[in-house]
């Protein structure tokens, strides 16, 4: 199994993308299709974005435990 684009992205990639799709989101011209996509788009890229948040704050936290035990 392949990693997507998303799977890959960096969280400043993924959070200039969820950007885009929220701005293309508050115009008025969108079908109703196409604001569909976005928010599905937009909702793997926050997704991601909290993916890895959670990886770096569990990161953090076993550094700091093991801070805890010197």
């Amino acid at each position: 199994m392949t990693e997507s684009k998303t799977e890959k992205q960096s969280f400043e990639s993924a959070l200039e993308e969820l950007r885009g799709y929220s701005e293309r989101m508050q115009k008025k011209d969108l079908t109703l299709e196409e604001a569909l996509e976005c928010y599905e788009n937009g909702m793997k890229c926050y997704e991601r974005c909290e993916a890895i948040l959670e990886s770096a704050k569990l990161k953090v936290d076993f550094d700091r435990s093991g801070e805890d035990r010197e």
